[in-house]
């Protein structure tokens, strides 16, 4: 399974299916657009609908005819489960293989830190090809339940937060920050959230500050890499730590050595960065 987000560029979307070759693209309803852009630069074999649409074949509707039988897996832990695709900060988007037994082993690590008997909400408002999509599967391997939005506004989060009694919360640092400024932030019922999750880009310790305020202890910092998963996280209570002068260490720039033995990194040059605990 290949992941190809609306977001990303037309021309990406289809560089990538003609690298891969796909027998069959599945596309959410409401997409048709984004697809019939996509089977315009690239042949693909068929197209599906997740759902009722005008143009493609509803596949739900489908599987809704055969009867509901238990199936057989045969997948091995070092078979793939996907190809997920890098952000293209250094050039075009490099596709990297997921096998099962990796991604299962990492959903359990983190399910396992969720209270047993708990039952878990998410609430997925971003792209299920991306953070979200981990986390609902992180969710539904607990017990728990995933509320679905078609896309994040703030105000229709907050609400769906209170509504639903959402636990868990996935978050570019960005749309963190519209969350926190929205003025029906102050007013709004957030008692059940237990773990709202960042990453993704770069996070002012200012406004982290201020979110661990206005949200309470739930944050969570995220820093990983497609190829590498999660590397590093900022934990609720170290959103508190502070490093040399005062300065936080949760959204603080990390400084980087040109060298193991040698000091910061003069800007300009590469260097390397570690993570780890002293």
């Amino acid at each position: 399974m290949v992941f190809l987000s609306e977001g990303m560029a037309a021309e990406a979307r289809a560089r990538i299916a003609e690298g891969l070759g796909p027998a069959v693209l599945l596309a959410a309803p409401g997409a048709e657009a984004a697809a019939g852009a996509l089977l315009a630069r690239a042949a693909v074999s068929a197209v599906l609908s997740l759902g009722p649409s005008p143009e493609f074949e509803d596949l739900t509707a489908a599987a809704a005819l055969r009867p509901p039988l238990p199936v057989a897996g045969a997948v091995r832990p070092g078979d793939d489960w996907c190809v997920r695709f890098t952000g293209g900060t250094t050039g075009i988007p490099k596709g990297v293989r997921m096998a099962h037994g990796p991604y299962a082993s990492v959903l359990a690590l983190y399910a396992g830190r969720i209270p047993a008997g708990s039952r878990p909400r998410a609430l997925a408002c971003t792209p299920l090809a991306h953070m979200a999509g981990i986390l609902a599967d992180i969710t539904l391997l607990a017990g728990g339940t995933v509320v679905l939005m078609p896309a994040f506004d703030a105000g229709e989060v907050l609400a769906a937060l209170a509504r639903e009694r959402v636990t868990d919360l996935w978050l570019l640092p960005p749309l963190l920050y519209e969350l926190l400024d929205h003025p029906d932030r102050p007013a709004a019922d957030l008692s059940a959230l237990r773990r709202l999750f960042y990453g993704g880009t770069a996070a002012s310790a200012g406004r982290l500050r201020e979110a661990a305020r206005a949200f309470g202890p739930v944050l969570h910092g995220w820093y990983g890499q497609t190829e590498a998963g999660n590397i590093a996280e900022v934990l609720p209570h170290e959103h508190g730590v502070t490093g040399p002068g005062g300065r936080p260490t949760a959204g603080r720039a990390a400084s980087r050595s040109a060298a193991p033995t040698a000091g910061p990194c003069p800007p300009g040059r590469p260097g390397r960065s570690s993570s780890g605990r002293r």
